[in-house]
């Protein structure tokens, strides 16, 4: 008999997988709606969360795995991971935390997938385990997905990183049904994972039932925090006052002392490896008990708010926005976790900004207007200008959602469907591998070129960019489609790595591309013929694999994601499907 929990958490599952996953079996709808719900309370974005996916015939009984370093989601592809000698410096003891999945869509328990995660994740998860010898035993997708953990913690292992595997389970059973034998297994696999980490490492293994489903539906998205002030001037709907340096802190972290991302306008890896005099500067200010005031040194934070409520000096604010004071936070944090903020500095003050309003053009206004002296270009700095704003609005009237500014969709409410949800990152990958004909750009650093003015004018600043962006947008949707069939995983079973390939592949062949001149999508990209299937598609990609395979071939030690973010492999495709066409 099923109970209250289950009968509202199926109705709630059905609606989703109606309106959110549409053309989705219901497997794979409730493998996105149970991780959705699991990091509910995470910053990442709804393309990131399809991108952890890794459900195939050798994933051994892992569904999606997700990295998060220091409060912020880790990807393959980012230099954290991929660059050796990339190792931006963090205080003692920084977070490393892990999700691992396993989805069912039963209203039962099973032993063996409780077993099946028990022999994968030891092997998966020890650090000095080889990615190439991975391969040979696990699917591509699931090397992938869990090599930002691998990496993150043999970089910072002797900083004593404080480590926390959550193994997730889920399902629509009781979790009142879980059986003494299965509390066993779970155990058991604390212990055998355990054992390959850091001895101050956490495990915890999660029976994420329908009464987990329930509460997580439950509970609100919205970030509302709340400030303490020691000093306040109210203005309408602004605000001017002084925080402690101690309250801030508790305004801008979490239980465990990390910055609370969902609250900033650019991501922390927007600031890696720049700024380092500023943070360095911060960091000493608040080490010195004789230093000056710090609000005499420092210009303060600025926050946007959509509502802010408080009849005294404690502020509420419903989903905050630090859009000036990213960098202020994160070594104001540090410093507070080492215990470097002492009794004296911890009473020092911090000005604070609040500007109250959930008008997107003032937010954009307030965002660019506090931030035009700096030295870093952010793709939320990009967010906020006029092209990018007529953007969001011409794609939402022909079906797709945008997100100038992070997850503005993914709680929407009524619900949209999340394959039509695509960040600034995705799009920007879009057009790299349309418009800078560079697929191994976009695969591998996105970011690099997203966050260049001389690039950004290229993609950005094109004539009917609008009308390019939507052709390249659906172009993205027929390949994505074709990439979820079993066909095209019979063909190639790696599609995080190929996507942007077989998008550059299709534009390079229907507009008759040349080694030599490529094909100029932003001036053709109205003659291209879009009607074709996925035989076409399935053609395309077996060029693809092909010359993925050789080239991996040529690098012994190399996996594939790694061939696929070299340069070379975009010349070689280019090679054989200009010899595709002759032929």
């Amino acid at each position: 008999m099923s109970s209250f929990e289950q009968d509202v958490v199926s109705a709630n599952f059905a609606e989703a997988s109606r309106a959110s996953y549409p053309g989705q079996s219901l497997d794979e709808a409730f493998a996105r709606y149970a991780t959705d719900l699991r990091l509910k309370h995470h910053d990442i974005e709804v393309d990131a969360l399809e991108r952890g996916l890794t459900d195939d015939d050798q994933d051994r009984g892992i569904d999606a795995a997700f990295t998060f370093f220091q409060g912020a989601l880790v990807e393959p592809g980012d230099d954290l991971v991929d660059e050796p000698e990339h190792v931006p410096p963090v205080a003692s003891s920084p977070s490393l935390e892990l999700f691992v999945f396993q989805h069912k869509n039963k209203t039962r328990w099973e032993q063996t997938a409780v077993e099946r995660l028990g022999s994968a994740l030891p092997k998966l998860l020890d650090y000095q385990a080889n990615d190439v010898s991975l391969s040979e035993v696990f699917g591509n997708r699931v090397v992938e997905q869990t090599r930002p953990f691998r990496r993150v913690l043999s970089k910072y292992r002797s900083h004593y990183p404080a480590v926390l595997v959550h193994v997730v389970y889920a399902t629509q059973a009781l979790e009142s049904n879980v059986t003494p034998v299965q509390e066993d297994l779970a155990q058991g696999l604390r212990e055998s994972v355990l054992a390959i980490l850091p001895r101050s490492a956490s495990v915890d293994f999660q029976f994420c039932g329908a009464e987990s489903l329930y509460r997580l539906e439950a509970e609100d998205p919205v970030l509302v925090r709340e400030l303490a002030f020691s000093e306040l001037i109210r203005s309408d709907s602004s605000y001017l006052g002084l925080a402690t340096l101690r309250d801030y802190v508790a305004f801008a972290t979490d239980s465990n002392g990390r910055p609370v991302e969902a609250l900033f306008a650019a991501n922390v890896r927007d600031f890696e490896g720049q700024g380092k005099n500023v943070n360095a500067a911060i960091s000493r200010t608040l080490r010195d008990p004789g230093a000056p005031n710090f609000w005499w040194l420092n210009n303060g934070i600025t926050i946007i708010a959509d509502r802010v409520d408080g009849p005294q000096r404690t502020l509420s604010m419903r989903r905050p926005y630090v859009v000036n004071g990213l960098q202020t936070t994160h070594v104001l944090a540090s410093v507070a976790v080492e215990g470097s903020l002492s009794e004296i500095r911890g009473n020092d003050y911090v000005l604070v900004r609040i500007v109250e309003t959930g008008d997107d053009s003032v937010r954009d206004r307030i965002i660019e207007s506090t931030n035009n002296q700096t030295a870093v270009n952010t793709l939320s700095l990009f967010a906020t200008r006029d092209e990018q704003r007529d953007l969001e609005r011409y794609l939402r009237t022909v079906g797709w959602f945008y997100e100038r500014r992070k997850n503005a969709y993914r709680w929407v409410t009524p619900r949209v469907p999340k394959a039509r949800v695509v960040s600034i990152r995705t799009l920007g990958q879009v057009l790299i591998s349309l418009l800078l004909e560079q697929p191994h750009t976009a695969r591998a650093r996105p970011g690099n070129a997203l966050t260049k003015e001389e690039s950004y004018q290229a993609l950005y600043l094109v004539e009917d960019l609008a009308y390019v962006a939507k052709c390249g947008l659906d172009l993205l949707a027929k390949v994505n489609a074709y990439l979820g069939t079993s066909a095209a995983r019979e063909v190639f079973n790696s599609p995080n790595n190929v996507r942007y390939y077989l998008v550059f592949a299709v534009a390079f062949d229907r507009l008759g591309g040349s080694a030599k001149s490529g094909f100029d999508f932003a001036h053709r990209f109205r003659t291209l013929d879009d009607s074709f299937g996925d035989d076409y598609l399935g053609g395309l990609l077996s060029v693809i694999a092909d010359v993925a395979r050789k080239l991996q071939s040529e690098r012994d030690e190399d996996t594939l994601d790694r061939v696929f973010r070299s340069s070379d492999m975009t010349r070689r495709l280019v090679a054989a499907l200009a010899v595709r066409s002759e032929s």
